[in-house]
């Protein structure tokens, strides 16, 4: 795969045409002092060779002039060869640039799960994010009798417990590297450390100024351990043994001191955020957030309000200058698709279902399954959209007029939002190209689609994985390979350093053994067979599938507005209840 995606349109390849020209030459002088026939042949075969050469010359002045017109569309600082250009070494030599934590986060976003090997920086990483993960768990399994300082500790720096991150004051970390990520003898120790600090130091071991306070990392995890908990609590059984009673009850008390602390340290970090993303947004250039103040100025209630901001810090995980870009080209791209007076409205499947993209809908679009999110989500939680661009050079009117695709991917977008799981662990999506659609490759609808699905809608888009339906001849093609070089190389650049770490290009055959392997890996990514389409070896039938999304989800939208006034309570409470908890809500988006 990274042979062929970083070929250099100027290396060697095992194909060269040039080579057979010059063999068939020294055919020809060697066939001269024969008999006429093989002189006739001679002639018949390099007659044939020419007209090849003549080809191969077209092919390579068309890939030329494609790739030059292709590159003329880039910034001029990024246009020289030796910036846009992505071959194997470059990739290596970025990848080794990477911090363990980047290259392990980058891994488990592509693939859902942590890097393989023990001995990999990356990999311990991702392991002692996931024993932290149910350190809280293992903790509460001690008896409390067993526990009574760490639960005192706990109580008095809620926020020591929370992160283990480079930059965090927590001290998760130093227990579970010293246990080996064993959570339970982690756990342990930890009770056993802050028993013995209380008998030594007393009062003082749990002094407000025994630690620093937290960082905002610290403070961002929680919000995320928050959210996460609030997604999945269930309901618990009360204990019944009258001797532990009043320990418990100590104990609960103790916790809503702590959970006091804790809500109030975020909603003071809340509130510094919201003011730095409030700078941000007028530091933007003026055409930037037109928009939104057009939108502030209309809606207050909705684009102003600091639960509306809160959703976009929480997707850009709490940084104001990002999050300030992202609420900005929010709100131009829906003022662009569906204009200001449509722009305050619920999206509905039965009103853009009802119109063609020239009336402001996007009817063969979702009908045909351009867009549609798969079944369910990967073995991460995560949602799965599939884009069927090579749908779009089949699908009349579609190939030429492509804001109908915006517009689905836009309501597909916010459609996913209604999952939590999705909501809360991101997007993953999967495109699926032919050689018709890489060869009318449109950088400008690119830049729109990059902007719908990474710089604009408040879900986070963890991977991206770019299928490229090829035939046997295609496959073996140079010229082909040169330009899919070429266009490979433009994707990673515009998806920046982030993104290209997060990139999967497939090239999918249609022999069955290539289809196979392409299954095989999806499946590493946590897609099943089930959830794929049959165009990439799944057993998916996305016609079915698609109509029968479509109606549940007019089904649903038809009952929400039957239960309007239900529903607008539940999104206040929703509001009032998830931003106490840090994370916004997503009610008023859609």
């Amino acid at each position: 795969r990274r042979g062929f995606a970083g070929l250099e349109p100027g290396s060697s390849s095992s194909v060269q045409p040039e080579l057979v020209g010059s063999d068939s030459n020294n055919t020809n002088t060697s066939n001269t002092d024969t008999n006429t026939s093989n002189t006739n042949t001679t002639h018949t075969h390099t007659h044939t060779t020419d007209t090849k050469n003549d080809n191969d010359n077209d092919n390579n002045n068309s890939y030329e002039s494609r790739r030059d017109g292709l590159l003329a569309l880039l910034p001029p600082q990024l246009r020289s060869s030796a910036r846009w250009e992505f071959t194997p070494s470059r990739e290596a030599l970025e990848k080794a640039s990477l911090s363990d934590r980047e290259r392990a986060e980058a891994h488990a976003d592509l693939f859902g799960i942590g890097l393989p090997g023990t001995d990999d920086p990356g990999a311990r990483d991702v392991r002692l994010r996931e024993a932290a993960a149910v350190m809280d768990d293992a903790l509460d399994c001690i008896p409390f009798q067993e526990r009574g300082a760490l639960s005192r500790a706990r109580e008095a720096f809620p926020f020591l417990f929370v992160s283990v991150g480079a930059q965090s004051t927590s001290h998760v970390r130093v227990f579970l590297e010293a246990e080996e990520y064993d959570v339970g003898r982690a756990a342990r120790r930890m009770v056993r450390y802050w028993s013995e600090r209380e008998r030594q130091f007393g009062e003082a071991a749990f002094s407000p100024d025994a630690f620093s306070g937290p960082a905002d990392e610290d403070v961002v995890r929680m919000i995320q351990r928050r959210l996460a908990k609030s997604s999945t609590s269930t309901a618990t059984a009360t204990a019944t043994a009258t001797s532990t009673a009043t320990m418990e009850d100590a104990a609960k008390h103790g916790d809503e001191l702590s959970q006091l602390r804790v809500l109030a340290t975020i909603q003071d970090f809340q509130s510094r955020r919201l003011r730095e993303i409030d700078v941000h947004l007028h530091r933007l250039p003026p055409k930037a957030r037109k928009a939104w103040e057009d939108a502030r100025s209309t809606r207050p209630d909705l684009a102003d309000t600091d639960a509306h901001k809160i959703i976009f810090l929480h997707c850009c995980d709490y940084d104001p200058r990002k999050a300030a870009r992202r609420l900005a080209n929010y709100w131009d791209m829906k003022y662009f698709l569906f204009g200001k007076d449509r722009a305050f409205r619920s999206l509905r499947a039965s009103e853009l279902l009802g119109k063609e993209r020239d009336e402001g809908g996007c009817k063969r679009e979702l009908e045909e399954g351009v867009l549609h999110l798969l079944p369910g989500t990967d073995q991460s939680g995560r949602g799965v959209l599939v884009l069927r661009a090579d749908k779009m050079m089949r699908l009349e009117g579609i190939k030429n007029n492509r804001i109908g695709v915006l517009r689905a991917a836009w309501y597909m977008l916010h459609a996913a939002q209604h999952d939590e799981k999705t909501w809360l662990n991101g997007l993953v999506i999967v495109i699926v190209n032919d050689t018709e659609t890489v060869n009318g490759f449109d950088y400008h609808f690119f830049l729109r689609v990059k902007t719908v699905m990474y710089d604009c809608v408040p879900l986070k888009t963890k991977a991206i994985h770019d299928c490229v339906l090829v035939g046997g001849e295609t496959r073996r093609s140079y010229a082909t390979k040169r330009w899919l070089s070429v266009i490979f190389s433009v994707i990673k650049l515009v998806l920046g350093r982030g993104g290209r770490q997060r990139y999967w290009p497939h090239l999918v055959g249609s022999g069955k053994h290539e289809l196979e392997q392409v299954v095989v890996n999806f499946e590493a990514c946590g897609i099943s067979r089930e959830h794929l389409p049959t165009v990439l070896g799944g057993t998916l039938d996305e016609e079915t599938y698609v109509a029968q999304f479509l109606h549940g989800r007019r089904d649903i939208e038809e009952q929400a507005e039957h239960d309007s006034a239900a529903a607008a309570a539940a999104a206040a409470a929703a509001i009032t209840t998830t931003t106490a908890a840090g994370g916004g809500s997503r009610f008023s988006l859609v």
